[in-house]
């Protein structure tokens, strides 16, 4: 397969996967580059869990790759080397506090605010 897949060998090659073929044999069987393969389930592994370090990442890896080749990989996927912090949920007290202000300045005119 050249490197222009369609959907149905895309499509070919996710069944192949998922199913548990290893790369190894996906790449024997169809012929495409190793690194083609393994980049969509490298992707879905680490959008679960978004805490991994690379180092966990390659420890999770079956197959024997390269950091250069994952952080790559990753990169193609829109995702890098910084998770965002976690934030804690929206309280009902956060939520009606600009209600009531709003509330408060419903009827001012534009005038009224520059005063």
């Amino acid at each position: 397969m050249d490197q222009n897949y369609t959907c149905r060998d895309r499509a070919y090659l996710r069944g192949l996967r998922d199913g548990g073929m290893p790369v190894k044999q996906i790449v024997e069987k169809t012929g495409v580059s190793s690194s083609g393969v393994g980049k969509r389930a490298l992707r879905v592994q680490v959008k679960k869990d978004r805490r991994m370090t690379l180092a966990e990442i390659i420890k999770n890896c079956a197959d024997q790759v390269s950091i250069c080749v994952i952080r790559n990989a990753l990169h193609e996927g829109k995702l890098f080397n910084r998770v965002a912090k976690k934030k804690p949920y929206l309280r009902i007290e956060h939520v009606c506090n600009p209600l009531a202000l709003a509330s408060e300045y419903k009827g001012w005119a534009v005038e009224d605010y520059e005063t």
